[in-house]
């Protein structure tokens, strides 16, 4: 075969490889122009199918995947309001990929409409093709498993929920429902009322080595971020609390068996922190909203029932608190949930998620009292009156073994000023905008 006849590349391989060769290679009569030809051939194959794999890899990593959450205490007020935000989180996602992959199939269906007005069906045919996209992707996008002794509501129970009646401390259960979960929403705790109030044994059992050993068995399983959600009573001692921050040490004796065993696992929470499984703790102060049973109904009742007659002034000043919207409460969890998915997140962390004004213990539910058409005027209650009806009032619980009216936990609270420095929870962006009186009125509007 004549030299003339080779590109120019395979001439100057053919010219460095003659050069180092033998004498005895260079005159074999095997070796010819067809070798050098063929092994080009072969590296561009190998060049052209490694670019190609490096495609199909490319197009898996970014194809979605499933997000599996487990929440404890999953028939509860917050487990109910997390699955609708979590469920509008995935939609909005899920809604865009399905509009894409229609608008592709617009063309075709413009060709099967030709005779029709295509504007008057179109946004029919649109319509109706979103929702059943989206409906079918959600099935393959979320997975949500409440765990909770009490049967949750009706309303719970959607196409990607499901309920494992158990105790969250029930080993064998446990195991089974954590595999392939990627979130665990820890709001289960036992103790703030009722029978367990006294009972340290029960309060540390449930509340801290249970908590323990659910993150012992979540990182088994391979669980990759654990929300951990506390109370501010882990740092209250009786005493004001006053534009306190998350570093604020925790009391030498605590106030209760319930804020005892809370500090305990929020501590456990924090060291259990590692790069495989990232935790944060989210501290609440008096859950409320509208729905809410343990705070705000139980005021709606105090105001029907005409009780809400008096406030408590201590020397002379009412006390000054940030409470906790549901919405914030659920605002502060997406946003943990979300935060922890980033390889270089912060975890291991503690944040206070309160509303940002604070407001008068009494006069914050001024508006829901104005709504429910009670008059404005109220007297004043000495503390010396209020807080032995209080002890009273839990004193005769304890004996029938039946929730307090209110607790003595609950009044030290509306009498001692309770503020929070959330410059920590703001800066990464944990924090809501909304203010106690905004979150107020909105019951007052929804009818609470």
């Amino acid at each position: 075969m004549s030299v003339r006849r080779m590109s120019k590349r395979v001439k100057s391989e053919l010219v460095r490889s003659l050069s180092t060769m033998s004498p005895r290679r260079r005159n074999h009569e095997d070796y010819e122009e067809e070798e050098y030809e063929g092994r080009n051939r072969n590296d561009m194959d190998e060049r052209r199918k490694g670019a190609f794999n490096f495609k199909i890899f490319m197009k898996k990593k970014e194809e979605p995947k499933l997000l599996h959450i487990l929440i404890t205490g999953g028939s509860g007020h917050i487990a109910a309001h997390l699955v609708d935000a979590f469920a509008q989180q995935v939609r909005e996602e899920v809604r865009r990929e399905a509009m894409s992959k229609i608008e592709s199939d617009i063309p075709k269906f413009r060709q099967s409409h030709r005779k029709e007005s295509v504007a008057n069906v179109r946004k029919s045919w649109v319509s109706s093709r979103l929702e059943a996209e989206v409906t079918k992707l959600m099935h393959s996008r979320l997975q949500i498993t409440l765990v909770d002794i009490i049967e949750p509501d009706y309303g719970l129970i959607r196409p990607y929920t499901s309920h494992v009646k158990a105790s969250f401390t029930d080993e064998y259960i446990m195991k089974s429902v954590l595999k392939h979960v990627d979130t665990v929403i820890h709001l289960a705790a036992v103790g703030m009322t009722g029978h367990y109030a006294h009972d340290r044994k029960a309060c540390m059992d449930i509340n801290a080595t249970g908590t323990m050993n659910l993150l012992s068995w979540a990182k088994s399983s391979g669980v990759k971020r654990f929300i951990y959600t506390s109370s501010i009573g882990v740092i209250f001692n009786g005493k004001p609390l006053k534009n306190v921050n998350e570093i604020v040490t925790y009391p030498e004796s605590f106030y209760n068996f319930y804020c005892e065993s809370k500090a305990q696992a929020e501590q456990i929470v924090v060291k259990a922190s590692t790069c495989d499984l990232r935790t944060v703790v989210l501290r609440f102060n008096g859950i409320y909203g509208p729905g809410e049973k343990r705070v705000t109904e139980r005021v709606v009742d105090f105001m029907i029932s005409g009780w809400w007659i008096g406030m408590c002034k201590p020397n002379g000043k009412e006390a000054q608190t940030q409470l906790s919207s549901v919405a914030n409460c659920v605002q502060g969890i997406l946003k943990a949930e979300k935060a922890m998915r980033g390889l270089d997140s912060l975890h291991g962390q503690i944040y206070n998620i309160m509303d940002k004004e604070p407001a008068g213990t009494f006069t914050f539910w001024q508006p829901l009292n104005d709504g429910l058409g009670f008059a404005r005027k109220m007297i004043n209650i000495p503390v010396w009156v209020i807080r032995p009806m209080a002890w009273l009032s839990q004193w005769i619980a304890n004996t029938l073994k039946v929730d307090p009216i209110v607790s003595l936990l609950e009044v030290d609270l509306l009498l001692n000023d309770t503020t929070f420095d959330l410059k920590k929870s703001r800066n990464d962006r944990y924090v809501s905008r909304n203010s106690c009186r905004t979150s107020c009125r909105e019951e007052e509007n929804l009818g609470v």
